[in-house]
């Protein structure tokens, strides 16, 4: 494509610092998408190499990398495809766009999008794990297979313990991203500056108007969160800190040593000190 633009849609991190990255390129009329995997460049001095994981002509919407190492990569297309190290598979766990995916190991892994339903995959098939809950559905997260969240479209958001329960928030704004930090502690960001922390059907109302949240972290005990074009912010529990003001940022995740983000035409690490980023364009 001799006239196309390019975001970075989603990444995944290894422990040594390694940045897995969806690099999608458009010319407005279709779609080719790449997997990424860019090295660490610890001492600074080192070439950081880009190796090219998957090459697809569609939409590649979100990824997530399990404990083993595997990556899970969802499409348009309700499409999942699972990178083992050595080579790719392809299933379809939706009739519909797929905008998110995260799991709790290899044997359970959740993904959701347009259609609204949460499909669950036990490490050989996928399956409906909710009912339709009535909108898009943009992220999922949970501490266990029977204590889950997801949320979405105007105000959307559920609770799975064994069955799925509507929550109501004053709130009509896309809910875009979840942090699980305990069963008692969960956090939900969105449009608008949206910001709730709490359980099941106790929640209080944290907001920081004037801004758009789209994901959430949790590193090294601090909660990160992805302000699109205004970067990455950190949450004190009462207010916000920018603490990197020179990305675009709306997908954040994080391991014991790392923080990354993705958005526009960067995938960037933060080791606690320095960042370091991979940009593709």
């Amino acid at each position: 494509m001799s006239d196309y633009s390019v975001s970075c849609d989603g990444v995944a991190l290894d422990g040594d610092g390694v940045i897995y990255s969806i690099a999608v390129y458009s010319d407005g009329e279709g779609f080719n998408s790449y997997v990424y995997q860019a090295s660490d460049v610890a001492d600074r001095l080192a070439p950081n190499i880009q190796t090219e994981l998957l090459d697809v002509q569609l939409w590649l919407t979100s990824i997530w990398r399990s404990k083993t190492g595997w990556l899970y990569v969802t499409d348009a297309d309700g499409n999942v495809r699972i990178y083992d190290g050595a080579g790719w598979t392809v299933s379809q766990a939706s009739a519909q766009a797929l905008t998110c995916i995260w799991g709790l190991s290899d044997t359970e892994v959740y993904a959701a999008g347009d259609e609204g339903v949460v499909y669950r995959w036990n490490g050989t098939a996928w399956s409906a794990f909710s009912p339709p809950l009535g909108g898009v559905i943009f992220s999922i997260r949970g501490v266990s297979g029977r204590d889950l969240y997801a949320c979405g479209t105007n105000g959307l958001l559920w609770h799975f313990d064994g069955s799925w329960t509507r929550i109501q928030l004053p709130t009509n704004q896309r809910l875009l991203g979840l942090l699980a930090l305990t069963a008692s502690d969960i956090l939900v960001c969105g449009a608008g500056g949206v910001l709730f922390r709490g359980s099941d059907i106790n929640w209080n109302d944290v907001s920081q108007p004037g801004h758009d949240f789209h994901s959430l972290a949790d590193y090294r005990g601090a909660i990160y969160l992805a302000g699109g074009s205004e970067g990455v912010f950190r949450f004190d529990g009462t207010a916000i800190t920018n603490v990197k003001n020179t990305i675009t940022s709306y997908r954040l995740v994080s391991n014991a040593s790392y923080l990354a983000s993705a958005g526009d035409v960067i995938a960037a690490r933060f080791d606690g000190q320095s960042w370091f980023g991979a940009r593709y364009s």
